[in-house]
């Protein structure tokens, strides 16, 4: 049945892993189903550290990060 619900939603399968799951006192396989969220775009190019200071909240999101960064 679980099968059916994925497969009637758009899910593809993926894989499974063998016997990796257990219930009901017994090993079962778990299958892998993915559905994409949205198309799949290009990526934007990087942006150097120096140009983060122009974006909104970039340049802060990048310090409030660096006291767990070991260097």
């Amino acid at each position: 049945a679980s099968v059916k619900i994925h497969e009637t939603m758009g899910f593809n399968y993926v894989g499974a892993f063998k016997d990796d799951g257990y219930k009901h006192g017994k090993w079962h396989s778990v299958g892998w189903w993915e559905l994409p969220l949205q198309p799949r775009a290009d990526p934007l190019p990087p942006i150097s550290f120096p140009a983060l200071k122009d974006t909104t909240g970039g340049f802060e999101a990048v310090k409030s990060g660096l006291p767990c960064l070991k260097l």
